[in-house]
């Protein structure tokens, strides 16, 4: 989905049934304990000033917890790049990673900075991470170390 005005309206697959719905029709469905949300590469990132990025989010994330208001809600930070990437740099990145916590905080949601490991250190994506020449698009041992990261820093309260 692209963070932009449309998207509370944006369609996605319900899982099991194929069904084309939006994140707050999925959300009011499956009542899920938790949702990890993670949104804004690319298109927000590139293409949003700060009000427009934040006004879009919080849109989203508020539909959704009208829709299934027992759900905890996490935001996950947005991924970084490889310095071979031309489209997206990190310090864009970083900046939209602090909209988003700003977002979760104001929405009553979590934060999740899972950005933290897969940066290299001079701040970008970890070679070894990145499934493509554009330097954004991630492979499965990226996946795989996300999913590790939300395992040992789950959400505690």
């Amino acid at each position: 989905m692209n963070l932009n005005s449309e998207v509370t309206a944006a369609k996605i697959i319900f899982p099991g049934t194929g069904e084309k719905m939006t994140a707050a029709e999925a959300a009011a469905r499956a009542k899920p304990e938790i949702m990890i949300i993670t949104l804004g590469t690319d298109w927000g990132v590139s293409y949003l000033s700060e009000s427009e990025f934040m006004e879009c989010y919080s849109n989203l994330i508020q539909q959704i917890q009208k829709a299934s208001p027992k759900t905890t809600i996490i935001l996950q930070s947005i991924f970084p790049v490889t310095a071979a990437c031309a489209t997206l740099d990190n310090a864009k990145i970083d900046t939209a990673n602090k909209w988003v916590k700003a977002i979760a905080a104001d929405n009553g949601c979590h934060y999740l900075d899972t950005q933290s490991i897969l940066k290299d250190e001079n701040n970008f994506l970890k070679e070894e991470y990145c499934n493509s020449t554009d330097g954004i698009h991630l492979g499965k041992n990226a996946y795989e170390a996300i999913l590790q990261y939300i395992r040992t820093h789950a959400v505690t309260d």
